[in-house]
């Protein structure tokens, strides 16, 4: 079980309860979800999605989610480590 904190970029194909999106977390990669009600690509909100990560034929990163929630804009911090000698 994979759980990423994404931002969904867009809707890249969908047919009847299936749906396929681009997302980015650090990375580019791919988001499949079957089912109703399914998550809207939103410029300013970040999603918690979990689900099972897998490689689809082109050898890309794609997660098939099985839950999704809304968790507004986390912001990410650069932690450096400076000791003084």
């Amino acid at each position: 079980m994979t759980i990423r904190i994404c931002k969904i970029t867009k809707l890249l194909w969908s047919k009847n309860d299936f749906y396929m999106f681009s997302a980015y977390s650090g990375e580019n990669f791919t988001i499949v979800y079957i089912g109703d009600d399914p998550p809207k690509p939103l410029k300013t909100v970040d999603y918690q999605v979990s689900g099972v990560m897998k490689m689809d034929r082109q050898k890309r990163k794609q997660i098939e989610i099985t839950s999704y929630k809304k968790v507004g804009k986390i912001k990410i911090h650069k932690v450096e480590n400076k000791f003084n000698l």
